[in-house]
């Protein structure tokens, strides 16, 4: 129906209440819309914040999955770094060892 043309006021206005209907009924999807959203973004935020209690059990195994390859990691880290230093002491003693038995061997000579 057009406002335009001759109509009634009370024509006009049937048409009016009727759109007004539509529109506050489009305006509470919406506000229902935009409630839903913010109730996910909060349950968003606090799941990944760790403060949501209900973790699923997959979620928990990479959790878990997570910290372990990160514990693991920093372990071999520690591991590489010791393993240096002993090759480095070692390599320092066999040519300490060595020199001593050249000294051994060049007073023997004598």
């Amino acid at each position: 129906m057009s406002l335009y043309g001759k109509k009634s006021d009370f024509e006009k206005r049937l048409f009016l209440e009727s759109q007004v209907k539509e529109l506050i009924t489009e305006i509470g999807k919406l506000k229902a819309y935009i409630e839903e959203l913010e109730d996910h973004e909060k349950s968003y935020k606090a799941k990944h914040a760790g403060n949501d209690v209900a973790w699923t059990a997959e979620e928990k195994k990479f959790i878990r999955r997570d910290e372990q390859v990160a514990r693991l990691l920093d372990a071999n880290k520690k591991i590489r770094e010791k393993n240096k230093r002993l090759q480095i002491t070692n390599s320092q003693l066999i040519a300490q060892l060595h020199g001593k038995r050249i000294r051994e061997i060049n007073s023997k000579k004598d």
